[in-house]
């Protein structure tokens, strides 16, 4: 799989968690009037104030990552 650029509005936020490993897992919907994709970000947690504050329902991304199916 490669990379790919998304561009749409959330949708959808899921509360971020943390893991067994220490990382934040935070998850949401993207999409446009077309389609939606399920989007996961595995971060630091110093990065968490950031993300916070830029991943919010109804905003509008440009989003760039590497696809993996997910089961």
């Amino acid at each position: 799989m490669g990379h790919v650029t998304v561009c749409g509005d959330i949708f959808d936020i899921d509360d971020p968690r943390e893991l067994k490993s220490g990382k934040m897992l935070f998850s949401f919907i993207i999409g446009d009037e077309g389609s939606a994709y399920s989007v996961k970000i595995f971060a630091d947690k110093k990065d968490v104030p950031k993300l916070k504050s830029g991943i919010k329902k109804d905003s509008h991304l440009k989003i760039r990552g590497r696809v993996q199916y997910d089961t």
